[in-house]
């Protein structure tokens, strides 16, 4: 039974516009940033992921939710 959900991943056109506004708005802070790597993107069934920047967010509280913002072209 799914008791809680820990991340969420989201494809977004503009990564900078959707960390401004979780920082501003919502109070969530960046606490990783990368590109997706070949390896994760052929677990996930997506190859063409690969190389596509990618930020996590967590909430200034520390609690353990995270939001996986993915920048698609």
């Amino acid at each position: 039974m799914l008791k809680s959900i820990i991340m969420v991943t989201m494809l977004v056109t503009n990564l900078n516009t959707i960390e401004e506004a979780y920082d501003k708005h919502l109070g969530y802070q960046v606490i990783e940033e990368g590109q997706i790597d070949r390896s994760l993107g052929s677990t996930w069934g997506a190859r063409g992921m690969n190389k596509h920047p990618y930020i996590i967010m967590q909430p200034e509280s520390g609690e353990e939710v995270y939001l996986r913002f993915i920048e698609d072209r």
